[in-house]
């Protein structure tokens, strides 16, 4: 029932900013269970297994859930606060690619999503489908 009713109320999607998957969730304890963390709505949110597992576990984001909206703040390991909505492109976007080519240049040089090759290439896989 728990596992119903955290979806209902992250509306059966990742949580983490400006992820859009609804496939391969997982239930999160913000507060691990080990360290004494409920599993309750209070201490639960949902996110993608990418989110999770590389994100979250290997590179030590940390999430705080507001107990009253749900609102959910994420900061990296290094202190900074990543946003909901990434902000529009830092030029215009013929600009972007202007030779056919995407290097370090391509990103703002505040972006803070590293590039997980694996990943990209699951998504653009499915996309081809």
């Amino acid at each position: 029932m728990l596992p119903d009713l955290l979806g209902a109320v992250d509306g059966e999607r990742c949580r983490y900013p400006s992820c859009t998957r609804r496939r391969k969730l997982h239930a999160h304890h913000l507060i691990a269970w080990l360290d004494g963390g409920r599993t309750d709505l209070a201490n639960l949110i949902l996110l993608c297994a990418r989110h999770h597992e590389t994100v979250v576990h290997s590179e030590g984001v940390q999430l705080q859930l507001d107990p009253v909206t749900r609102a959910l703040s994420v900061t990296t390991a290094e202190g900074r606060s990543v946003p909901h909505r990434h902000e529009p492109p830092w030029q215009p976007a013929q600009d972007l690619d202007p030779n056919g080519r995407i290097d370090a240049d391509t990103l703002p040089p505040d972006g803070v999503d590293k590039l997980h090759l694996h990943y990209a290439v699951e998504i653009l896989m499915q996309q081809a489908a």
